[in-house]
């Protein structure tokens, strides 16, 4: 939570900074995602982030979208410089994918809820459900108000429940533990994929359905076990093994940083 922190310091002071005129015509809110936005990164993770800007009336022409994601480009660039990570697969404000008008958001997630088998709409459905707004609340929420409104669909939810539950942990000692059989990390176990992923999914799932973006993995399970979709003991359960996993990357990549080598 206090890394979580000082990264939120960081993007708002260079945004404080910033006197790009495409940025200044525009309001917008910066929204973070994942990990970063559920308070729970970890030393090496990296910055994924989102853009929402109001619309322009009467509509501009042309389109002023490849215009204000340039701009961001050239936030992220700055947030490099103070040595944070921008996501090297895409998750950006500087990818039009995560960076609309906030009708082209709310057009987006209203497709993804009527239509859960196209193309991603699992994932950045999952995406935005992990999603805090740095600058403009008020806009920036316009990616979770959906999650509190009762027009979701019984398909929706459960095939967001399938989607929770594909993830399978490791179980066993030995024969059943699931690790690499291959390539540079033969014979070695990913705790994120293995040990964070499933229970963050399933945290993930019970925000959605009880409405409530908020909170970091464990505070989600245990409204779980208040709204009755998990008992007290699941949650807990849970919520524990999170802790301890959890803790274990964090003193990993922590070892690893000092030493200079790579976890």
């Amino acid at each position: 939570a206090v890394h979580a922190a000082v990264v939120d310091a960081i993007i708002r002071r260079v945004l404080q900074l910033n006197t790009d005129p495409v940025l200044s015509e525009v309001r917008q809110s910066w929204v973070v995602l994942g990990s970063l936005a559920r308070r729970e990164p970890l030393p090496l993770s990296d910055v994924d982030t989102a853009l929402v800007w109001t619309d322009i009336q009467p509509p501009a022409s042309p389109d002023p979208g490849p215009r204000i994601q340039a701009a961001a480009r050239r936030v992220l660039d700055d947030l490099r410089h103070c040595g944070l990570m921008p996501c090297p697969n895409g998750t950006s404000a500087d990818n039009p994918t995560f960076s609309r008008s906030q009708s082209a958001w709310i057009a987006a997630i209203r497709a993804w809820q009527h239509d859960p088998a196209q193309d991603r709409a699992l994932l950045m459905s999952a995406m935005v459900a992990d999603s805090r707004p740095l600058t403009d609340a008020a806009l920036g929420r316009c990616l979770t108000d959906p999650i509190r409104t009762h027009n979701r669909n019984t398909r929706f939810l459960r095939a967001l429940l399938d989607e929770a539950l594909r993830f399978r942990p490791p179980t066993g000692l030995l024969r059943d533990f699931v690790i690499e059989h291959s390539g540079e990390h033969r014979g070695q176990l990913d705790l994120k994929k293995g040990g964070l992923a499933p229970v963050v999914a399933l945290a993930r799932w019970i925000a959605i359905v009880t409405g409530d973006a908020g909170g970091n993995t464990p505070q989600r399970l245990l409204r779980g076990a208040d709204m009755h979709l998990l008992t007290t003991n699941e949650a807990q359960t849970l919520a524990g093994a999170f802790q301890d996993v959890y803790r274990l990357v964090l003193g990993h990549e922590a070892d690893a940083l000092r030493s200079g080598s790579t976890p």
